[in-house]
């Protein structure tokens, strides 16, 4: 226990707390990053789905299927 209390006692030096300062902000550069390329990827799944219904409407009609219904 004493040893515990004898590591949290000790005093930060300048050098540390820059290396620590410079690890929060690139976490947080990197969260940033991260949840924006994530957006990104949402909406290129978004286009591609949409790309495949609109080839997948095309192939009916080009095989004499009944068409698709016509979006609203």
């Amino acid at each position: 226990m004493a040893k515990v209390q004898a590591l949290s006692a000790k005093k930060m030096t300048a050098a540390e707390g820059y290396s620590m300062c410079l690890t929060i902000r690139f976490s947080l550069l990197l969260t940033v990053a991260l949840l924006v390329s994530a957006c990104g990827a949402g909406k290129a799944v978004q286009t591609a789905g949409e790309s495949f219904d609109r080839a997948g409407c095309l192939s009916r009609e080009f095989k004499g299927q009944t068409p698709c219904p016509a979006p609203e």
